[in-house]
């Protein structure tokens, strides 16, 4: 990753621990003072001076651009992983339609080009079918008021 400005090795383990989280602990990323106390000592810091130190260090210029290169770098990482899952899905399904089709199973050449297509996204979802239905039988010669 470019970085113009170098950061010290504190500001860096912050904007790691910003965006990945805290030893790669998910429920800590974006937690600007979580990355704070992971960073720094703040063993006499009150809450309050972890919040205003982490919010200075968030909205410094060189650690933002950074913090925004490490997101770009997880959103990338996280498309690939989506795609290789996608892809690795689309196979193991054509390769159930190829099978199926070799043994004459319809149903299961359907099933497998109906979850293909939704994998894909051409699939139209039906409507659910309603829970329960009701049926009010009223007398003859009924008018509402």
């Amino acid at each position: 990753m470019a970085n113009p400005k170098k950061l010290t090795q504190k500001q860096e383990a912050f904007a790691q621990a910003f965006v990945l989280g805290i030893d790669g602990d998910a429920s800590t990323a974006n937690n600007a003072s979580a990355a704070y106390r992971h960073a720094y000592s703040t063993k006499n810091m009150s809450a309050d001076s972890v919040r205003v130190e982490a919010n200075k260090l968030e909205n410094h210029p060189n650690i933002s651009l950074r913090i925004s290169e490490l997101q770009e770098a997880k959103k990338k990482k996280a498309e690939k992983r989506n795609e290789t899952t996608i892809d690795l899905i689309d196979g193991m399904h054509k390769a159930a339609f190829k099978i199926a089709k070799q043994e004459g199973q319809a149903s299961a050449m359907t099933s497998a080009a109906k979850n293909l297509s939704e994998l894909h996204g051409l699939a139209r979802k039906e409507p659910a079918a309603p829970a329960a239905s009701i049926t009010v039988n009223l007398p003859d010669g009924y008018k509402p008021n």
